[in-house]
């Protein structure tokens, strides 16, 4: 047992009693309870004017202030005033910020992206409707009145996916700023009872001194956001009324690529003029259960992937969702295993969604078809034209604040191939502290001709979150016939286990606000023993003022290849792995963020030339992103990531990476915004020690969005696509061949898309 594992344990052991004592706020545990008005009418911004009540609708409503900040340096007084004032009536939630500032004009307020304003001076309000700890609301806006989003899932963090309507105003003075919401009920989901017990947490950022300000306080004592919300009463007999959401599209696109679906027979297929017609709708019913229906669904106007390093990689990379049908209530499929992976279903022609809450019980269903699969094969083929089916279900119940036992159901099909995974998972918060998980499945999967298989998956957890120590340990198994076509499990005939132990020493200095050690070791068996990898990684880490971040680190470790992992291993072969990294990140000034990293390491060559063995490397990694904001509208970000694999003793490369991308966006107001990307990928490889191909690609990328909700919006963009691909457009080993440096379009598209939110 590695040392981090061992003082991972006697840490676990030593302190469980301290820390329940210890975690609890200083000053008295006891959360308090705010009561607000009904009103008789619906206030202004009129009734707020010079930053004051000035009307008697805006005295009646109940006041709330003393914001305490959590970051940089936790429980301490906000160093700027905030004032919040709440009241409703029978359709809508209303909260007004009077954000006071001593420095008015170094208030950082731009037109970003909607739901990217959470680097600027902004307010949220954080609601949890049904108050059981596990999901809240976020409905937020910045100091230009640029709206932000979301959904907060206790465990995981924000999720700005989730979209919907509400009204907001802000206002600029010598005083500060005042910040508006008028928050429709019918935007979100509660209990039907008549007298509503809800969670609240106000919270005002400060971009200059990046102070994140909380009423009631909110501390890093103590794990979790949503156990440390108030209680919010008053409201009685509200409902979210008839709530029926159709949102129409329509689209044309005009495209060529390249159809490589027939080997013998590759071309350019040209669509001069497509035109869909789809429909999203969402129905609520007694304001708790959500049920969502796609037909045709276009993702035309979907953001690109960010840029990842995909050379070199034995296992699938991971790329988040970012379809807005499928991310929506995501939460509701979670598991620690994730049997759910959405990027799966490539072409929907129709899906069908389920998700809310009744009483303690959570619920998830998803039934989608995908046409990808008949539709990427030659038309000869016997499976053209076949669609896929995904089923997903999954049902949770509480038995304790954020504590729940869950269930949960997935089937891929398609054609006579049928894959099935089933499993019991439960989450317990066992005190302020400190918090566990555990998850089984079994895994059955029907093959035409072939036999039945099954395999099991295990997972388990242990989790503590305090303001100087921070641990974990988890432990992962898959059988060897374990197989999730639903999900994301890339590696089975494993046994994993994880440790990760930080501690943080906190001087919260007028510069520096906390340092300490991290601790990570890891180790992975496969099921008849034998040892795949192993890694242990010390790392140093300074976080001061003005989000600026040092890290220093030393890896450690091993990886095994098999001779079922490479053909031509006469035995398991071991290499060695070392590697030195550090890395930087500030924000020095309101109009420029960086992040970069830089590592030299001692790897292997997992793809090696043809008729020879994988053999250990020298490799340099590098990433630089650079977000540049030259005036309030405009925002320029930069990435350049570069990977060099070189031959050990010699002062050749392998291969040489690089990926170069550039995104400006400029919001012309909440509205209008244009964007623009660009992105070069070139792959350098050597065919004396790779079997990779020298690889080109340069993609550019436009769009035009006109949006006055989630719903309504008119996108105009194009994309063209260039590679190294030889003219002859010739499939060898299934790929194209390419050529050295010549240039040729691989496909290029054409769209437009209206689409309008009908709320009945």
């Amino acid at each position: 047992m590695s040392t981090p594992t061992l003082f991972f344990l006697v840490v676990c052991l030593s302190l469980t009693q301290l820390t329940i004592a210890q975690s609890q706020p200083t000053g008295g545990g006891k959360l308090p309870t705010l009561t607000i008005p009904r009103l008789d009418h619906a206030p202004t911004m009129a009734d707020f004017e010079g930053m004051k009540a000035a009307s008697e609708i805006a005295r009646q409503m109940e006041r709330v202030d003393h914001f305490v900040a959590r970051l940089p340096v936790d429980d301490i007084a906000s160093s700027e005033s905030t004032q919040v004032f709440l009241g409703y009536d029978s359709t809508n939630l209303y909260v007004v910020f009077f954000c006071f500032d001593s420095q008015p004009a170094r208030i950082r307020a731009r037109r970003p992206n909607r739901d990217d304003i959470f680097e600027d001076d902004s307010i949220t309000v954080q609601i949890d409707t049904f108050h059981d700890q596990e999901r809240a609301y976020f409905f937020g806006v910045n100091a230009e009145g640029i709206q932000g989003d979301g959904v907060w899932v206790e465990g995981r963090g924000i999720d700005v996916s989730f979209d919907t309507v509400y009204h907001t105003e802000v206002k600029r003075s010598e005083k500060g700023y005042i910040a508006f919401l008028s928050i429709p009920f019918r935007s979100m989901r509660f209990p039907s009872d008549e007298h509503q017990h809800w969670g609240i947490l106000l919270n005002r950022y400060i971009a200059r001194t990046t102070e994140d300000t909380f009423w009631p306080r909110f501390t890093t004592r103590i794990q979790g956001r949503l156990n440390q919300m108030a209680t919010l009463e008053g409201l009685d007999s509200i409902a979210s009324g008839h709530n029926l959401q159709l949102i129409p599209y329509f689209s044309f696109a005009n495209s060529r690529q390249i159809d490589q679906r027939d080997a013998q027979n590759v071309h350019f297929k040209t669509d001069a003029a497509n035109v869909q017609v789809g429909l999203d709708a969402k129905a609520v019913w007694h304001d708790k259960l959500v049920f969502d229906l796609t037909a045709n669904p276009d993702f035309s106007q979907v953001e690109s992937d960010d840029p990842q390093v995909l050379v070199n990689q034995r296992f699938e990379v991971f790329f988040p969702e970012k379809r807005h049908f499928f991310i929506e209530n995501a939460s509701y499929f979670n598991s620690p295993i994730q049997l759910l992976f959405t990027r799966r279903i490539q072409k929907p022609e129709a899906g069908a969604r389920v998700t809310g809450k009744l009483g303690p019980w959570g619920i998830g269903v998803l039934v989608a078809d995908d046409r990808a699969p008949g539709e990427d094969v030659a038309s000869s083929d016997p499976h053209a034209g076949a669609h896929a089916l995904y089923s997903v279900a999954r049902v949770t119940r509480d038995f304790a604040p954020q504590s729940f036992v869950g269930a949960i159901f997935a089937r891929h099909q398609f054609v006579d191939r049928q894959n099935t995974d089933a499993g019991l998972d439960f989450n317990w918060k066992v005190n302020s502290n400190w918090r566990t998980a555990a998850q089984f499945v079994e895994s059955v999967t029907h093959d035409f001709n072939v036999t039945r298989t099954s395999g099991q998956g295990i997972y388990s957890g242990l989790f503590h979150d305090g303001r100087h120590l921070t641990s974990q340990m988890e432990f992962t198994a898959f059988s060897p016939n374990f197989q999730a076509d639903s999900g994301f499990v890339p590696r089975v005939d494993i046994r994993n286990i994880l440790s990760t132990v930080s501690y943080y020493f906190r001087p919260e200095s007028r510069k520096l606000v906390s340092w300490g050690p991290i601790f990570k070791d890891s180790a992975t068996w496969d099921y008849s023993g034998t040892l795949l990898d192993y890694l242990a990684s010390q790392s140093l880490a300074f976080n001061f003022h003005k989000n600026t971040t040092l890290q220093v680190w030393a890896d450690t470790g091993g990886t095994f290849l098999r001779p079922s992992d490479f053909a031509g291993l006469p035995a398991v072969t071991g290499y060695h792995l070392h590697n030195y990294a550090v890395r930087a990140a500030s924000t020095p000034s309101n109009a420029v963020t960086f992040d970069t990293t830089w590592s030299m390491k001692k790897d292997v060559n997992f793809f090696p030339a043809a008729g020879s063995l994988p053999v250990s490397a020298t490799s340099v990694t590098g990433s630089v992103t650079l977000n540049v904001r030259p005036t309030r509208g405009l925002t320029i970000s930069n990435s350049y990531l570069y990977t060099q694999l070189g031959a050990i003793h010699s002062p050749l490369s392998i291969f040489d990476n690089h990926i170069v991308r550039s995104r400006w966006l400029y919001q012309f107001n909440p509205r209008w915004s244009i964007r623009l990307t660009a992105q070069y990928n070139a792959l350098l490889s050597d065919p004396l020690f790779t079997s990779l191909e020298r690889a080109k690609q340069l993609n550019g990328d436009f769009l035009l969005t006109y949006r006055i909700n989630h719903g309504t919006a008119l996108y105009v963009g194009y994309n063209h696509d260039v590679q190294n691909y030889d003219p002859s457009l010739r499939l060898v080993g299934g790929s194209l061949v390419r050529s050295n440096d010549q240039l040729l379009t691989d496909g290029r598209l054409f769209f437009v898309k209206f689409s309008y939110l009908l709320r009945l």
